[in-house]
């Protein structure tokens, strides 16, 4: 299992901690396939107007980061934010603004709720959603999440798991596609975001480690997360 402590924002301490924690065998995965990260918050947030609430309680299981494609064929990798669903890109460009703002509060109200809450923390931590995400930061007031979080939106994004229950769309796209056959451009897309030898250690670790978002087609925000 994956860490269960608190893991800094900064790309190179995150690697640091996580394959510390771990080990070099169970940071390993097979190129093209992950299992997803369990994960849990409590459900009692806001909910974005965008997104309208079930009108009966879900019975589904509560959303984790989707596991990777088997080993095939790479997802398709997606830039045009037009092609993405109105909901999906709605949400995307409200994140965008708000992590703009400097005010990490104004992400709040784009919290899911109920069994398909935003996950973020490690299963069984009890805390505030948006405290916990100031926590990440080494900033008091979270704005380094708030970066992080404007750099994995401003990439390009993959579509997965389509026409099932688990579908999502994830940025970056680096979660689906193997490190081991990017482009020189995607490298560079990489490197936005985390640093050389960060990029090195993921690598050795079998995948992209580092956090990512995931938006579901009707525009809730499933999860705000990293692992394996």
């Amino acid at each position: 299992m994956l860490a269960s402590i608190r893991l800094p924002l900064s790309p190179s301490l995150f690697l640091a901690g996580m394959l510390a924690t771990v080990g070099p065998a169970a940071a390993s995965v097979q190129p093209g396939g992950l299992a997803p990260l369990p994960v849990s918050v409590p459900g009692a947030f806001l909910t974005d107007p965008l997104i309208p609430a079930p009108a009966e309680p879900s019975t589904e299981s509560p959303a984790v980061r989707p596991a990777r494609p088997p080993a095939g064929p790479t997802p398709e990798v997606f830039h045009d934010l037009a092609a993405l669903p109105e909901p999906v890109r709605l949400m995307h460009d409200r994140m965008i603004d708000a992590a703009h703002s400097g005010d990490i509060e104004r992400l709040r109200p784009l919290l899911a709720m109920g069994n398909r809450s935003t996950r973020f923390s490690p299963e069984g931590r009890d805390e505030d959603p948006i405290s916990y995400l100031k926590s990440l930061a080494g900033d008091p007031e979270g704005r380094e999440t708030l970066a992080i979080m404007i750099d994995l939106l401003e990439t390009g994004y993959v579509h997965l798991n389509a026409g099932k229950p688990d579908e999502v769309y994830v940025w970056p796209y680096f979660y689906a596609v193997s490190l081991d056959h990017l482009t020189p451009p995607q490298i560079v897309d990489l490197l936005r975001i985390v640093t050389a030898s960060d990029y090195e250690d993921m690598k050795k670790a079998g995948g992209y480690i580092f956090y990512s978002i995931g938006i579901a087609p009707d525009g809730s925000w499933r999860f705000f997360s990293a692992g394996e």
